[in-house]
Formats: C-alpha cells, structure tokens, sequence
C-alpha cells in the first residue's frame, strides 16, 4: 500500500489498505490515530461463505474498511508489530 522511501518513511495515501496489520489513519473527525485491520471471512450469514472482508479496528466499534465512515481519510503502513522482549 504504502512505499517505504530510503530512509524508512511512510507516505500518507488516499488508497485504503489491502492487507491486515496495523496502519496509521487520518480521518476528518479524529486526529491521526493507529488502527488494526484484520480479515473476516464471511460464514454465509450476510454475504456469501467464504467472502474476505476487511475490517477496521479503532477506539470504537469495528466498521467494515469499506463503509462510508471511512471514505475521506487518508492511510499510511502497514506498521510493524514490536517484538517480543526475553525479559
């Protein structure tokens, strides 16, 4: 989604992530925050069995990466996951 440049620099972006994992994300409503987008694969209940859909994961409840609640913002990531200390 996002190119790291050569000195390990995100890019904000208009396009909205296509994999799982965590990105930065800057909404008109809320000040840049970090969000989880994980996969859901539907079960056949609202979409068919077996459908991929993204969703997001904030401060509030999970919305569908598609939804118009998320239409105007901007994304920069994937971001990775900090490693374990042995301590």
């Amino acid at each position: 989604m996002t190119e790291d440049t050569d000195m390990g620099e995100m890019k904000w972006t208009t396009e909205n992530p296509t994999e799982p994992g965590w990105y930065w994300v800057k909404h008109p409503f809320f000040n840049k925050i970090i969000a989880k987008i994980y996969k859901y694969v539907s079960q056949g209940f609202d979409d068919e069995k077996g459908t991929e859909i993204l969703f997001v994961s904030e401060s509030g409840p999970s919305k569908q990466l598609d939804s118009n609640f998320y239409r105007n913002c901007e994304w920069a990531g994937p971001i990775s996951e900090p490693v374990e200390s042995d301590d």
